[in-house]
């Protein structure tokens, strides 16, 4: 008999964000207008986001593991923000908005750096349950 083992919850957050890359990707060379290209992205990234935090809010030691807190922190001062600022500054190309002494690019580049944090935050939650998963079934 195969034993399956059943993938964890991180792995699947993983993979979602994943998809949102590869999508916000194809949007903007599909949508010709950057401008609603971003509208569209900046949706998909507080929308994942709100989904996962939703998601791990469902199980009682949230606030215990490192991806509650890097989603939350990727979406206070990042997916939102840039999403708000793009819709406030609508009439401005992005590399000419300034917020808090910070350019629109210095702050994409501070997403992305956020955005990868995130990341790790899920790989070590997930290395972590699979360790706990392994300590179990001994």
């Amino acid at each position: 008999m195969k034993i399956t083992k059943k993938r964890n919850r991180y792995r699947n957050y993983l993979s979602l964000e994943a998809l949102v890359i590869l999508l916000v990707m194809g949007i903007f060379r599909l949508v010709p207008d950057v401008k609603w290209a971003s509208v569209v992205a900046g949706f998909l990234f507080i929308g994942s986001s709100l989904g996962i935090l939703y998601w791990e809010t469902r199980y009682p030691d949230f606030k215990k593991h490192a991806s509650f807190w890097g989603v939350l922190v990727f979406f206070i001062f990042s997916a939102l923000p840039i999403f708000i600022l793009r819709l406030w500054h609508w009439d401005i190309a992005f590399d000419q908005v300034q917020f808090l002494g910070f350019s629109g690019p210095e702050l994409h580049k501070t997403s992305n750096n956020i955005f990868i944090l995130m990341m790790v935050c899920f790989f070590a939650d997930s290395y972590l349950e699979s360790k706990r998963e392994q300590e179990q079934a001994q």
